[in-house]
């Protein structure tokens, strides 16, 4: 990895989702939250693509979306943010309409469909336990 560090652009990532590689949608990115199950992990940008595949299957991007939206809601408790009945609400749709339209999922076909509804489900599940968090406080 060290060889591909430092363009100031960043890079684009290559990702193989349903046994099909994605060339609009993203997935397994996060820009709003640092966290990742390691000890210690130094973010910087790439100066090259990425070949990215992340999940096995959609089991595994579902254990992946349960751990990540511990962290992410137990890092936004610890900030102080409060999940509100909007952010349940609305923020889902939203997510679905920024990756597959805004980003072009859609253009990826079935497996940006799927990989759009679970960044959706990621989005309603960390506020959901954020909501959890917070009303147990």
């Amino acid at each position: 990895i060290n060889l591909l560090l430092a363009y100031p652009e960043g890079c684009r990532a290559h990702c193989a989702y349903c046994s099909q590689e994605l060339v609009f949608g993203v997935v397994g990115c996060s820009t709003t939250h640092v966290f990742h199950d390691r000890d210690s992990v130094e973010v910087r940008k790439l100066r090259s693509d990425l070949q990215h595949f992340p999940y096995r299957d959609i089991a595994h991007h579902l254990q992946t979306i349960d751990r990540y939206t511990t962290l992410a809601s137990r890092q936004m408790a610890e900030r102080g943010r409060r999940a509100r009945l909007l952010d349940l609400v609305w923020r889902p749709p939203l997510a679905v309409l920024r990756n597959y339209v805004v980003r072009g999922g859609f253009r990826d076909a079935g497996p940006g469909l799927v990989v759009s509804l679970l960044n959706s489900y990621y989005v309603c599940l960390k506020f959901a336990k954020l909501w959890e968090i917070t009303r147990t406080r």
